[in-house]
């Protein structure tokens, strides 16, 4: 059974660690607060030599439509721990637990209808959200410019 066309997925995810860059914005300045701080966070990362493990991410904590507002946070999956840490950024380790996983192909603009049917799904299932919702970045405009062979992994934690 697919959902708005999506096929959803439970899995066990493994902890991740990432490093980060979180704020409190307005819906409309997701693609500025990316677009401004991705490439420091890269260049830190890269100076504190530390390995890449995955693709970058957006990572949300809270989404509220009425007041337009998130925190989110960019982030970027290393090999670390706790302890790692980044000069002017922070470290975040997700633990071990169920997500729900569905692969979006597109463009950003459209990827509402991906969380859309994540709640859906919940409902049906009967599954409470958890935190943090994660949005990976596997294929975007950076390497890719036509928008419909975008990837992007959606992943809900759920309980």
């Amino acid at each position: 059974k697919t959902y708005r066309g999506y096929e959803v997925k439970e899995e066990d995810a493994a902890e991740k660690v990432y490093i980060i860059k979180k704020d409190s914005i307005n819906l409309d300045s997701i693609e500025s607060f990316c677009s401004k701080n991705f490439p420091t966070l890269f260049a830190a990362i890269g100076k504190a030599k530390l390995e890449i493990t995955g693709a970058p991410s957006n990572i949300y904590f809270k989404w509220d439509s009425i007041s337009r507002t998130a925190i989110m946070a960019i982030a970027v999956p290393i090999i670390g721990n706790a302890n790692t840490k980044v000069k002017d950024f922070e470290t975040l380790v997700v633990p071990s637990g169920k997500n729900l996983h569905i692969v979006y192909m597109g463009g950003y603009s459209k990827i509402g209808s991906a969380h859309y049917a994540m709640d859906e799904y919940m409902k049906e299932k009967n599954f409470l959200q958890g935190t943090p919702v994660i949005e990976e970045y596997v294929t975007g405009q950076d390497k890719e410019a036509d928008s419909t062979k975008w990837l992007t992994n959606v992943y809900y934690r759920v309980k």
